[in-house]
């Protein structure tokens, strides 16, 4: 690879790095706040944002990620709810997963992942006021990935789901789980 080659790949490396530390969100995520935050729910539905043309082309599915999370969740005893009941359950709530992942011409992908809860929310000053926020969020992921490896995504949104599990079951102890 000659100079300007090298230049360029690593030129493209930091604006793929830097775009994604933009999108990453800040703060603090699973800590005791946000785990009241999930107290209480009966249950909630699943969110997979869209993902870009070439990640599902190179083989990260959307579907597939809906799978994983509806299995984990299921799995833990965790009622997963249609878009329609979870819009008529108390504050809306679901678990929503986000992967911006740009493809870069030195055979890898950079990706940022979220995870976490999102419920309808209120003002305290104006109750009139309300929409949806982030209520409790997985630790942030930020990496890359070989293109061939895209798919490998899936066992770093599968740990994260682990973590949600493992917070709505501190949350709502077996003894105390909404029927």
């Amino acid at each position: 690879m000659d100079d300007r080659a090298v230049r360029t790949t690593i030129l493209g490396t930091a604006v793929c790095v830097c775009v994604l530390l933009v999108a990453a969100s800040p703060g603090r995520a699973d800590d005791e706040r946000q785990r009241q935050t999930l107290a209480g729910l009966k249950g909630l539905s699943i969110v997979v944002e869209d993902l870009s043309p070439e990640a599902e082309k190179d083989g990260l599915s959307g579907a597939t990620l809906q799978a994983d999370l509806e299995a984990k969740v299921r799995g833990a005893g965790i009622s997963v709810l249609t878009d329609d009941q979870a819009g008529r359950a108390p504050g809306s709530p679901h678990l929503y997963l986000k992967i911006s992942a740009m493809k870069h011409t030195g055979g890898f992908y950079a990706y940022h992942l979220l995870l976490g809860v999102r419920q309808r929310v209120t003002l305290v000053r104006a109750a009139r006021v309300a929409g949806f926020a982030m209520t409790w969020s997985a630790t942030d992921s930020l990496g890359t990935v070989a293109w061939a490896n895209l798919p490998s995504i899936r066992e770093d949104v599968k740990a994260k789901a682990d973590q949600f599990v493992k917070a709505y079951l501190a949350a709502n102890p077996p003894a105390s789980r909404p029927r």
